[in-house]
Protein backbone atom coordinates (compact mmCIF):
# COMPACT_ATOMS: atom_id res chain seq x y z
CA UNK A 1 0.00 0.00 0.00
CA UNK A 2 1.01 3.62 -0.67
CA UNK A 3 0.66 6.70 1.56
CA UNK A 4 -0.72 9.94 0.09
CA UNK A 5 -1.66 13.43 1.44
CA UNK A 6 -3.78 15.82 -0.23
CA UNK A 7 -3.65 19.25 0.07
CA UNK A 8 -6.97 20.91 -1.63
CA UNK A 9 -8.49 24.29 -1.44
CA UNK A 10 -11.53 25.39 -4.21
CA UNK A 11 -12.20 28.90 -2.38
CA UNK A 12 -14.50 30.02 -0.07
CA UNK A 13 -17.55 28.99 -2.55
CA UNK A 14 -15.98 25.97 -3.79
CA UNK A 15 -17.57 22.73 -4.49
CA UNK A 16 -16.32 20.37 -2.28
CA UNK A 17 -18.87 17.40 -2.60
CA UNK A 18 -17.42 15.63 -5.22
CA UNK A 19 -13.78 15.27 -3.81
CA UNK A 20 -15.26 15.05 -0.46
CA UNK A 21 -17.28 11.89 -1.71
CA UNK A 22 -14.39 10.42 -3.13
CA UNK A 23 -11.98 10.64 -0.04
CA UNK A 24 -14.80 9.03 1.90
CA UNK A 25 -15.32 6.18 -0.63
CA UNK A 26 -11.32 5.64 -0.09
CA UNK A 27 -11.71 6.07 3.57
CA UNK A 28 -9.28 9.26 3.71
CA UNK A 29 -8.46 10.58 6.90
CA UNK A 30 -8.83 14.06 7.97
CA UNK A 31 -5.19 16.01 8.73
CA UNK A 32 -6.50 19.14 9.47
CA UNK A 33 -8.16 22.11 7.39
CA UNK A 34 -7.96 21.05 3.19
CA UNK A 35 -5.74 17.79 4.15
CA UNK A 36 -6.17 14.69 3.61
CA UNK A 37 -4.25 11.42 4.47
CA UNK A 38 -4.74 7.87 2.58
CA UNK A 39 -3.42 4.61 1.56
CA UNK A 40 -4.67 2.81 -2.01
CA UNK A 41 -2.46 -0.13 -4.28
CA UNK A 42 -2.49 2.73 -6.79
CA UNK A 43 0.69 4.69 -7.99
CA UNK A 44 0.97 8.41 -7.46
CA UNK A 45 0.23 9.05 -11.36
CA UNK A 46 -2.52 6.63 -11.16
CA UNK A 47 -4.18 8.81 -8.30
CA UNK A 48 -3.06 12.10 -9.99
CA UNK A 49 -5.14 11.11 -12.41
CA UNK A 50 -8.14 10.09 -10.62
CA UNK A 51 -8.28 13.15 -8.33
CA UNK A 52 -8.11 15.01 -11.62
CA UNK A 53 -11.10 13.40 -13.28
CA UNK A 54 -13.09 13.46 -9.68
CA UNK A 55 -12.35 17.61 -9.71
CA UNK A 56 -12.34 18.38 -13.03
CA UNK A 57 -9.23 20.22 -12.46
CA UNK A 58 -10.66 23.13 -10.38
CA UNK A 59 -8.69 24.85 -7.59
CA UNK A 60 -5.41 24.30 -6.24
CA UNK A 61 -4.51 20.34 -5.42
CA UNK A 62 -1.21 19.40 -3.74
CA UNK A 63 -0.16 15.42 -3.50
CA UNK A 64 2.65 14.55 -1.58
CA UNK A 65 3.72 10.44 -2.37
CA UNK A 66 6.35 8.21 -3.33
CA UNK A 67 7.35 7.98 -7.26
CA UNK A 68 7.42 5.21 -9.31
CA UNK A 69 11.20 5.72 -8.34
CA UNK A 70 10.15 5.07 -4.45
CA UNK A 71 11.34 8.86 -3.86
CA UNK A 72 9.05 10.93 -1.51
CA UNK A 73 8.09 13.67 -3.86
CA UNK A 74 5.16 16.50 -3.93
CA UNK A 75 3.75 18.99 -6.35
CA UNK A 76 0.95 20.27 -7.82
CA UNK A 77 -1.76 18.33 -9.64
CA UNK A 78 -4.21 21.47 -10.82
CA UNK A 79 -3.17 24.97 -10.08
CA UNK A 80 -0.08 26.66 -8.36
CA UNK A 81 1.88 27.99 -5.65
CA UNK A 82 0.58 31.91 -4.79
CA UNK A 83 1.77 33.96 -2.03
CA UNK A 84 1.13 32.86 1.11
CA UNK A 85 -0.56 34.65 3.86
CA UNK A 86 2.08 35.04 6.19
CA UNK A 87 4.30 37.11 3.55
CA UNK A 88 5.71 40.51 5.36
CA UNK A 89 4.44 39.55 8.50
CA UNK A 90 7.89 38.83 10.43
CA UNK A 91 9.91 42.25 11.30
CA UNK A 92 13.28 41.03 9.79
CA UNK A 93 16.71 42.96 11.06
CA UNK A 94 19.18 44.36 8.56
CA UNK A 95 22.55 44.33 9.69
CA UNK A 96 22.61 47.58 11.82
CA UNK A 97 20.18 46.64 13.42
CA UNK A 98 17.05 48.56 11.65
CA UNK A 99 14.15 47.02 10.45
CA UNK A 100 14.09 46.60 6.87
CA UNK A 101 10.35 48.16 5.20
Amino acid sequence: MNRFWLSYDFGIQGEYGELYAWLDEIDAKDCGDSLATFTTDATREEVSKRITKVTGMRGRLYLIGKNKAGKVTGGFIAGRRKAPPWTGMSSKMSHDGEEEA
